[in-house]
């Protein structure tokens, strides 16, 4: 209820006004009856009758007339007003309609581009997951690499080829190998722990001959689940499954067909071989040494890793692979090469042209009488 008079003194107030309207209508009526029949005495009382009645169907027709007048008059009034309304609102309706589907697209871009971001994210840190798994297999491969050149005793003095390397890796296991096995166990009842095996990991046969090669597989705990991780050492040049002519490289080979015989795609990555063609030669058939001068050769170890992150309904796999290129220095290099204590005390004049090697210490007598030089021609496959 609005503030004000209370309603029952409002309607109150309307009857009153519209009963002292009802009188004056029948004051007036009355009045004016008793002045038409005193006009129309002398006439007859039938006539009197007949021209009242029509002089009161007159006013009430002319009332009528009027009201229906002012009726339709408020109608269009109305109309008018509902015009102007419908006006108004005709315009403001596009405009909120048009605002209205600018910010749904706003909104729905904005919700678009968080989606896509969120999802992008979330991939990105599985994709760094991974990666981060399978780091740990090449840190491993890494690990089996440095242990293999420098403390595997079964490491040869020279310049192993691909049969060899390949046979170390393996541990021996191989029929009719020409490499011990070691033992890491100091207990024999526990079997044969190859120093190339860790404890949580299993050999594979990779290319499906019935015999293990250089390729494992271990799990991890992550997160969300379990990840498992393949990988495989590539060390081999050159397979006797691969033909491809004489002077043909089978590291030419296409690289189905390379990876199908476990053979290197490539060879060393940064290689600054000499210039004098004399020195370029190969040092053997099977060595699969790179020959960078008559001293120095460097050789590729490959590693190729496979993860695969196992989430129940969602599995990702992600691969990585890595080359590393191990240089070796031949025999030749060194003028002298001394396992224990160097002594150099000349009698006449020394001069020495060559690298020099000592497990020990180097000792010269006389620096007046002992000249040292390195190799002096540019062009000499030993100048490095």
């Amino acid at each position: 209820m609005s503030g004000g008079r209370p309603a029952k003194t409002k309607v109150a107030e309307f009857l009153n006004k519209l009963h002292q309207q009802y009188q004056k209508v029948i004051s007036s009526g009355q009045k004016w009856l008793r002045r038409e029949f005193r006009r129309y005495k002398s006439r007859p009382l039938w006539v009197r009758l007949g021209l009242v009645t029509l002089q009161i169907i007159t006013i009430l027709l002319t009332q009528i007339h009027k009201n229906v007048k002012k009726y339709w008059k408020r109608r269009e009034q109305v109309w008018l007003a509902a015009q102007i309304r419908f006006r108004r609102s005709g315009f403001l309706l596009p405009m909120v309609s048009v605002l209205l589907l600018v910010f749904s697209l706003v909104v729905g871009a904005t919700l678009l581009q968080s989606i896509n971001r969120t999802t992008d994210v979330a991939s990105e840190r599985k994709q760094q997951v991974v990666y981060n798994s399978a780091t740990i297999a090449i840190d491993r491969s890494k690990t089996k690499i440095e242990y293999m050149f420098n403390l595997d005793p079964r490491w040869p003095r020279g310049l192993p080829g691909d049969a060899r390397i390949k046979d170390v890796l393996l541990n021996g296991i191989r029929t009719g190998s020409e490499v011990r096995p070691i033992d890491l166990n100091s207990d024999p009842s526990d079997g044969t722990q190859d120093p190339y095996t860790f404890p949580d990991e299993q050999r594979l046969d990779i290319d499906n001959d019935g015999l293990l090669d250089n390729a494992w597989t271990f799990t991890i705990a992550t997160d969300e689940g379990q990840a498992r991780i393949a990988y495989m050492l590539l060390t081999s040049v050159a397979s006797d499954q691969i033909n491809l002519g004489p002077n043909r490289d089978d590291r030419e080979a296409p690289d189905p067909v390379k990876a199908a015989n476990l053979v290197v795609r490539n060879g060393p990555i940064n290689m600054t071989q000499s210039t004098v063609t004399s020195c370029i030669q190969s040092i053997n058939s099977d060595a699969g040494w790179e020959v960078i001068t008559g001293a120095t050769v460097r050789r590729a170890f490959q590693t190729f890793v496979v993860v695969v992150d196992d989430k129940g309904t969602q599995r990702n796999v992600s691969t990585l692979e890595m080359q590393q290129d191990r240089e070796a220095d031949k025999g030749n290099k060194w003028g002298a090469w001394f396992r224990n204590d160097l002594e150099v005390f000349p009698g006449p004049d020394f001069r020495w042209n060559g690298a020099i090697h000592t497990e020990g210490n180097l000792i010269i007598g006389d620096s007046n009488t002992f000249q040292s030089y390195l190799i002096s021609a540019p062009n000499s496959c030993l100048y490095a």
